[in-house]
């Protein structure tokens, strides 16, 4: 039970140092879940959208740690 709990904490923290790549996470998988639901986007468009949210992540991952 130690270990199970040692690990959901390592993941909140690993989660919560970065919080901008987690919200772009959750909002590009929001997106996609939006436009499969209420049908605004095809299948073949989500792996784009997922796509461009981890580009979006990465680009404010490095522009913030350049600037430290």
């Amino acid at each position: 039970m130690k270990l199970i709990r040692a690990t959901l904490t390592l993941l909140l923290k690993i989660f919560a140092a970065d919080l901008w790549l987690t919200l772009t996470a959750l909002g590009s998988v929001a997106v996609c879940a939006a436009g499969l639901r209420f049908g605004f986007l095809s299948p073949g468009v989500l792996p784009f959208i997922l796509a461009l949210g981890v580009a979006a992540a990465l680009t404010v991952g490095v522009a913030r740690g350049s600037k430290r």
